[in-house]
């Protein structure tokens, strides 16, 4: 299911902001405090020892507000990174926090360094100071977890900025899945991608694989509506009183559009302009916390709670905004598909071959008696709730089931197999399919071509933006109404 508070500034915010000029971070005196300085409380101690690490004059490029984090590293004698943290950064450009020593961290010394950072920053500078020495391994460093999410209530707290450290490009699970999840519930947009080599650009999750750009247009009214809809949808309240409930369950921690950035570790600040060097006005970033991207947080842990907060009618999962609204609301109004006792439709959810059998059973409108007894099927029994509806897509001729016996009402449905069913269904139609393929992914000769042709020819289903119908793909509940609403007319 996909989209979640509205903003009070986000029209504006969408509609298009003034432009900005592109300054790097930089680090500059604190007011009244003289020259940035960065200092350690210890300069030698085995692994597990405690560095108290304090600094002034780390600000934003409005050299008024604090940057969001200090990068603090122990570099080694060759150069490389032998371990780094990123430390809070106060909104006076001042920080004062703790660094614990690695275990595993090799004896020697180590020259001492914090980077301001702020996201995707580029020309950083670098504050010394001096070094510290490993003498040794030291006493086991328990590491600390989040407490788990146990009921439908608990959420995370607000995130800590946590910004890239290392060199991680892999797609981490859980920005794959977050990726995923938008891409379900906008099929027609695109991806940019979530992994970028560690040499380009500043400082970015991208590098660490929990970052990812989904293409919109900032100067369409389309593209900056289908942004609104969808952060509606991050930031809804959910029913517990929780502010951001979707963005924080997932994991997020910034986002960057349109010249704008909103931090969730600085939540209170809303939507404020972002400098720079890519104004992003044509794609959404994402960053998600390492929580986030392994696929850690409630979202993903917590015992299921449908609507996620929603409270949409009739259905709590779809919004006024959401894209196949019409077509969902149009096999509701028609009895063709209805929701769940929970008030959920389940757009994303995938749909059965015995749902199929019912939608197109309620779709003709036909009245059907199965035969007094027996049953065709190996595993539909004549107590199948969908006996009826999966016995006459048999006798009509519109859906068999397989050579041993069985017709598998629980497996889902295939776009190909789809396409299968919608044309058998219009009572195959006379059709030549054109000698070329209209797919890149749909040979002439494969399983279905006339099929999936002829649902393209109808307007039923023109495949996506890339060029692809995706044939083996699962179909949704949300793609199955609009299906079925172009199908009418043809039935």
């Amino acid at each position: 299911m996909i989209v979640r508070r509205a903003l009070t500034t986000l029209t504006a915010v969408l509609v298009g902001a003034a432009v900005l000029a592109v300054v790097p971070v930089g680090l500059l005196p604190a007011q009244g405090e003289g020259e940035p300085t960065l200092a350690v409380s210890v300069t030698e101690g085995r692994t597990g020892t405690t560095i108290d690490v304090s600094g002034t004059g780390c600000f934003l490029p409005d050299g008024i507000t604090g940057a969001d984090g200090l990068l603090f590293q122990l570099i080694a004698p060759d150069s490389t990174l032998a371990a780094s943290a990123t430390l809070p950064v106060e909104r006076d450009g001042t920080w004062s926090a703790p660094f614990v020593v690695p275990n595993g961290t090799p004896a020697a010394t180590y020259s001492v360094k914090g980077v301001c950072i702020a996201p995707m920053y580029e020309d950083l500078g670098i504050l010394a100071a001096g070094t510290f020495t490993v003498t040794g391994e030291g006493p086991r460093v328990a590491t600390t977890e989040s407490a788990p999410i146990e009921a439908a209530g608990d959420i995370e707290p607000y995130p800590a900025y946590d910004g890239q450290s290392t060199c991680s490009p892999a797609a981490k699970p859980g920005m794959v899945a977050f990726r995923d999840i938008v891409m379900r519930a906008y099929p027609t947009t695109t991806s940019y991608g979530i992994s970028r080599d560690c040499g380009i650009g500043g400082t970015s999750e991208h590098k660490e694989g929990r970052a990812w750009d989904w293409a919109n247009d900032a100067t369409t009214p389309a593209g900056r509506a289908r942004v609104a809809g969808f952060m509606n949808w991050l930031f809804r309240t959910d029913q517990y009183g929780n502010r951001h409930a979707n963005a924080r369950r997932l994991g997020l921690m910034y986002i960057i559009w349109n010249r704008q950035i909103f931090k969730l570790y600085r939540p209170s600040d809303g939507w404020t302009p972002y400098t720079g060097s890519s104004p992003h006005t044509d794609h959404v970033h994402f960053s998600l916390t390492r929580a986030g991207g392994n696929g850690s947080t409630s979202w993903y842990t917590a015992p299921p709670d449908p609507c996620r907060g929603q409270t949409h009618r009739p259905f709590c999962d779809v919004s006024p905004q959401h894209q196949f609204r019409a077509d969902i609301m149009w096999v509701a109004d028609n009895d063709i598909a209805n929701g769940y006792a929970d008030t959920t439709f389940r757009p994303l959810s995938g749909v059965s071959r015995q749902a199929m059998a019912a939608f197109l059973y309620r779709l003709r409108g036909v009245s059907y008696t199965p035969r007094a007894t027996g049953q065709t099927f190996t595993d539909v029994a004549r107590s199948s709730p969908f006996f009826r509806e999966i016995e006459w897509l048999r006798s009509a001729g519109i859906g068999d089931g397989y050579a041993d016996g069985r017709f598998l009402p629980l497996s889902t449905v295939s776009r190909q197999a789809m396409s299968a069913f919608l044309y058998r269904a219009a009572r195959e139609p006379t059709y030549n399919p054109p000698p070329n393929p209209e797919f890149n992914d749909v040979a002439v000769g494969r399983p279905f071509y006339k099929e999936i042709h002829w649902l393209d020819a109808r307007g039923i289903s023109t495949g996506y933006s890339d060029g692809s119908f995706r044939p083996d793909a699962a179909v949704s509940r949300q793609a199955m109404a609009a299906f079925l609403k172009r199908l009418d007319p043809l039935v």
